[in-house]
């Protein structure tokens, strides 16, 4: 088991940290804003934000590992989901520090998203870029 890696997690060689990281650290820092935007009443937003992300994490270890359906976009490793909880962890403690609106912060999400997303859409297509 990798800890951290530049290339791409997979049950079989396990990768805690990814370029993919960065997305769950946004993707907390989202959902704190969220939770405390839209419920402003709750008062553990981190245990929420936790909860919420191992749901999501859930959903992979499902695909991966009792489904079996692994490819470019769903092959994670159980190591992989733990960094990527701690990701959304620190997403949150972000937030606390410097919180935007709502507004700013899914902007901020969406492209962060689709730049991630895009990238391995590219790879599983076999697109590059040349600048010519």
């Amino acid at each position: 088991m990798r800890i951290i890696g530049p290339e791409d997690d997979s049950v079989k060689t396990p990768c805690m940290i990814t370029p993919f990281f960065l997305l769950h650290v946004v993707g907390g820092y989202w959902l704190a804003c969220v939770i405390k935007t839209l419920f402003p009443s709750v008062k553990n937003v981190l245990l929420w934000v936790i909860i919420l992300h191992t749901v999501y994490e859930i959903k992979d270890y499902y695909v991966s590992y009792v489904l079996k359906y692994n490819n470019i976009y769903t092959n994670n490793s159980l190591w992989n989901s733990i960094g990527d909880t701690i990701a959304a962890v620190i997403g949150y403690y972000i937030y606390e520090q410097t919180p935007l609106s709502l507004l700013i912060s899914t902007v901020i999400f969406v492209i962060v998203n689709i730049i991630g997303w895009g990238s391995v859409y590219m790879q599983a297509n076999n697109i590059t870029h040349s600048i010519t």
